[in-house]
């Protein structure tokens, strides 16, 4: 009796502790009503009916109460607290509350944070002409000229369509619905086609210069081959004085790169925004923004 008094006791102590180990969302979606977006993990979920279930079994059938794997439970209680801890951690300089998703679904794993698009806006080539949108999640700073620094990874969705190319990069200067981009299509740079290849990289200025205009008005200006791929962690560096930008790939000395004619003008500031497009599940972390003119 006194070992099943015990057991129960410990069961007691597990679900109080369930109570402070289920926090709110550790992701985010588009939907502009902040009271649907207290979503919570699967995790906490399955967490909550496990332990209920275990407590009811124990309290009804005190005999049984000996079987029950209480390290079971407790790995139950540690993973969750991992996941709740995972979810405070900041990417790079930002935590994921103060990431704001625009038309995107956010949220935070073990590769950072996470970046996808909703399926209902992928793009459908039958029914309009593809072109780069404003699809991201915009970063908590005023950004002029500086230094935009993170790791990316983009894979392309199984259910992504043929056109998919894995788009991520980062949007700066975003304001009043106006923004410039560099981005990278990854599955580009391991493509058998030199011509895909050599479209591995892409400037374009949203919404009056996106990528179809600037390919057909000025080839080869504003876009260049990489050694990239999708699965990959890349390391991407932008900088940005006036009206002019370089991308750095993989810490390389030599820019990838070179814009010397920002479309929208030397004098603009605005947030920066980690951009995507259609089928791209992508990946962010050691995200830094450094204000100020690039040294280089």
């Amino acid at each position: 009796m006194d070992s099943t008094l015990a057991i129960e006791d410990n069961m007691s102590a597990l679900f109080r502790a369930m109570t402070v180990f289920r926090q709110p969302e550790i992701s985010a979606n588009v939907d502009p009503d902040p009271n649907k977006n207290a979503w919570r993990s699967g995790r906490s979920l399955t967490f909550h009916s496990e332990v209920s279930m275990l407590i009811s079994c124990t309290q009804s059938k005190p005999r049984m109460a000996g079987l029950l794997d209480l390290r079971r439970i407790a790995g139950i209680v540690l993973v969750l607290g991992a996941t709740t801890a995972l979810a405070k951690q900041p990417v790079g300089q930002f935590a994921l509350a103060d990431i704001t998703p625009h038309n995107v679904d956010i949220s935070q794993d073990r590769n950072g944070l996470r970046v996808s698009m909703p399926r209902k806006f992928w793009q459908d080539p039958a029914r309009e002409k593809l072109s780069d949108r404003d699809f991201m999640a915009l970063l908590p700073v005023d950004f002029s000229d500086g230094t935009i620094e993170a790791e990316v990874k983009s894979n392309v969705d199984p259910q992504a369509p043929d056109f998919a190319r894995g788009f991520v990069g980062f949007a700066f200067r975003v304001a009043d619905g106006r923004f410039e981009k560099i981005y990278l299509r990854p599955t580009n740079g391991v493509a058998d086609d030199q011509v895909r290849r050599n479209h591995s990289v892409q400037y374009a200025a949203f919404p009056d210069f996106r990528f179809d205009r600037l390919r057909a008005e000025s080839p080869e200006r504003y876009e260049t081959a990489a050694d990239i791929a999708p699965g990959r962690w890349i390391n991407v560096r932008i900088e940005v004085s006036g009206a002019k930008a370089k991308l750095y790939l993989d810490r390389h000395a030599n820019p990838t790169l070179i814009v010397n004619d920002l479309k929208l003008g030397a004098d603009r500031k605005g947030k920066v925004g980690l951009w995507i497009e259609s089928g791209t599940i992508a990946h962010f972390r050691k995200i830094r923004i450094t204000p100020g003119r690039p040294t280089k």
